[in-house]
């Protein structure tokens, strides 16, 4: 009997619809090829999930058979399979649905932990590449995170990092929650692939695929990065994935087989052959989380990833992006800063700063706007005029550099008001017009054009800014008493009273926490203890 021809050929029926062999149910998993060895099953739905939350494991129903197929007999017997075998033994066997994985000749190893593998030493693990939990929802920092960071990138192997949409109790927009992602990792950009893990199961089942759509061109905004995303892969195929396929963000997907107890990794891995919907290929495949390996005394999550080192790293380029403006606001001293820099716009969020969202689009060159300091009122103030910039010099204020730069296509212009009541934040700079006439209401000075933003901004950068601003409050319960000074790297480095960014941010855990402020009646005066 020609068994190779007949099993692979009711492989091909079987995954049109569930057979029945010698009266069992017979599905995809059960009858393979006989040259391969590899154990594969139908998609959990939801899947297990990267930091081994509980899932249920419960397998969809298989899918429905094709009308116009011919008809499969119920039960498959000896007789049927040596029939089929003789009237095809001079037949090519019918060709087996692929695994769409990507091409490449080159495969590597790895795992993915959090908390939940609290113990364990990335550094001394056998792997390609680790993956850890940064972050989930608006607020949850994985208190391993940073531990594990850096002991990853300390041993040389390639690192990747993710964010839980939807984490249960700190379920936000998707704009927040990237920005959160944003401010957790923001030390690592260009050093590791940001991952989105999408498999809440209350985006699921609204099938808010729209909502990662918004979070991975939040998070590209502030970082220029494409994160990756994870999902089982049977919500590949259930939702509606063809704004980011096109776009090219890569995918991994989970697909466990019987999950049963995996020693050492798998040198061939497959998924359920049933495709991944509207994405082409898929780029790495967690193919276990009952794994183990050596090092460990526990179950681990591994994968397989199909690419080079070279193929892993590409992922982690930082790409340009249009630079934007940020604009936040000091509630105690009424300052409203203007930022360019992302690392300084999330820092003071951090610190208890209100971020009110994007204040306009710069130009990578222009005329320069100047930056500075007032050591004795605390604020800042910015113009292009030199001879402005050296009268200030000379009355005490400290020179911070170039700022940005002014559009010389005098695109967007900003408006420059005065307030001669206030002691502090006297200056405010708007590109909205009504606002610049509310303030010549309420007794503001109105002192003209202080320079352009770029008067572009693509269509898909307009949806992404009008979100963020719609969506960008924070919890301002802890900036009572909190101010902040910070160092921009752009910027002039010499002055002494500005202060630095940690190295790795939340190693403290607290950002906040290294912040003194007390105000007096001079001003904010803001001392940053190392």
């Amino acid at each position: 009997m020609n068994y190779k021809t007949t099993r692979n050929r009711l492989l091909q029926a079987s995954l049109a619809g569930g057979l029945v062999l010698g009266g069992l149910p017979v599905h995809a998993q059960d009858i393979q090829p006989m040259e391969e060895t590899h154990t594969s099953s139908m998609p959990l739905e939801p899947s297990s999930t990267p930091d081994n939350t509980p899932s249920d494991n419960t397998a969809p129903s298989a899918p429905t058979a094709d009308p116009a197929a011919p008809e499969t007999p119920a039960v498959i017997t000896e007789e049927i399979v040596e029939e089929a075998s003789e009237q095809e033994e001079d037949k090519p066997s019918m060709p087996l649905p692929l695994d769409n994985h990507r091409k490449s000749d080159v495969k590597l190893n790895g795992i993915d932990i959090s908390r939940w593998q609290d113990g364990i030493d990335p550094a001394a693990m056998d792997a390609d590449f680790i993956i850890c939990k940064a972050s989930g929802g608006n607020g949850y920092r994985d208190p391993k995170f940073y531990e594990y960071a850096s002991s990853i990138l300390e041993s040389g192997k390639l690192f990747g990092f993710y964010h839980f949409a939807h984490d249960r109790g700190c379920e936000d927009t998707p704009e927040k929650e990237a920005e959160f992602f944003y401010r957790t990792t923001r030390a690592y950009i260009g050093k590791g692939v940001p991952i989105l893990d999408f498999e809440a199961r209350d985006l699921l089942s609204a099938k808010d695929t729209d909502w990662a759509y918004r979070f991975v061109k939040a998070y590209y905004s502030l970082s220029g990065m494409k994160c990756m995303i994870y999902m089982s892969s049977y919500y590949t195929r259930t939702l509606d994935w063809s704004r980011l396929a096109e776009e090219g963000y890569p995918l991994w997907v989970a697909n466990y087989g019987q999950n049963e107890v995996q020693n050492g990794y798998r040198e061939n891995t497959f998924t359920d052959r049933a495709g991944t919907g509207a994405f082409e290929e898929y780029w790495m495949h967690q193919y276990s989380s009952r794994g183990r390996l050596e090092g460990y005394d526990g179950d681990l999550d591994l994968n397989k990833f199909f690419g080079s080192a070279e193929d892993w790293k590409s992922l982690c380029t930082v790409n340009e992006v249009p630079k934007t403006m940020y604009r936040v606001y000091n509630p105690n001293s009424g300052e409203h800063f203007y930022t360019a820099d992302r690392n300084e716009w999330a820092f003071l969020c951090d610190a208890g700063w209100k971020d009110e969202g994007t204040a306009w689009q710069l130009p990578a060159t222009g005329e320069p706007v100047f930056r500075l300091y007032n050591p004795n009122a605390g604020d800042h103030h910015y113009t292009m005029d030199a001879k402005e910039k050296d009268g200030l010099i000379r009355a005490g204020w400290t020179y911070e550099g170039i700022g940005w730069y002014s559009d010389l296509k005098e695109g967007t212009p900003v408006y420059r008001v005065y307030n001669p009541n206030a002691r502090t934040g006297s200056h405010h700079f708007t590109t909205d017009s009504n606002e610049y006439s509310y303030l010549k209401k309420a007794g503001w000075n109105q002192e003209g054009i202080a320079w352009y933003g770029t008067v572009e901004e693509s269509k898909e950068e307009k949806t992404v800014r009008e979100n963020w601003i719609s969506s960008s409050e924070h919890n301002n319960s802890s900036s009572q008493n909190k101010s902040i000074r910070v160092e921009t790297p752009e910027l002039n480095t010499a002055s002494k009273r500005r202060a630095t960014y940690p190295e790795r941010p939340g190693e403290n855990k607290d950002t906040k926490s290294s912040i003194t402020v007390s105000s007096n009646p001079n001003g904010m005066k803001i001392h940053v203890q190392d």
